[in-house]
This record gives structure tokens, sequence and C-alpha cells, in this order.
């Protein structure tokens, strides 16, 4: 009982993380319509999620180690999006499978 109410007020108390859920499980098809700007910040947030998720901000340093990796995150989503946007449900689908490949050992 304690445990749950604990987690709900979490929840209640990271608007940041509450924010990128609500951004992140709208269909695919959103992420083609979001300026770039926008698309970056999500990745950012995506790849930075386990901060978010602990309720620390984010900071600048954070944020500019980040940025390399979050052009390459956004580029890849957004030619993925393009070409096969029916093999993604969600937004956090196509960051997360996308992450994945960067993750894949080379052969």
């Amino acid at each position: 009982m304690v445990y749950t109410e604990t987690m709900k007020n979490l929840r209640k108390k990271n608007p940041l993380l509450q924010q990128f859920k609500d951004q992140s499980c709208q269909p695919v098809a959103q992420w083609l319509t979001l300026e770039t700007a926008a698309r970056l910040d999500l990745c950012i947030q995506f790849l930075l999620l386990p901060v978010i998720q602990k309720s620390k901000p984010i900071s600048p340093e954070m944020m500019q180690a980040m940025m390399p990796a979050a052009v390459d995150l956004e580029r890849q989503a957004t030619s993925l999006a393009q070409e096969t946007p029916a093999s993604f449900k969600t937004i956090h689908d196509l960051l997360g499978q996308v992450t994945a490949l960067f993750l894949m050992p080379e052969s």
C-alpha cells in the first residue's frame, strides 16, 4: 500500500517523465509532424530516460554530451518512419527499435 502511494506521488511530482510518456505514446505518424528541435528533444529524453525516471534534472552538460547520439537517433528514426511507418506503433517503439539497431554488434 505504501509502495503504491509512493509511486503515485512520484508520477505526480515528475512532470518531465509524464510529458515524455504522453508524447512518446503517440502514433509514429506524429513523429514526422514534429519540428526537428522537438524530435531532438524527445531523443535526448529517451536516451536520458533512466535519469528522468529518478526525478533528477537533466543538466546542460548531460544534454551537450548526449546531443551527438540524439542527432544520429533522430536522423535514423526519421528515415525509418518515412520508409516503413507501419513497422512501428508508437514514437517510443520507433526510438527503442532504432536504439537497439545501434547497440547490435557488428558482424
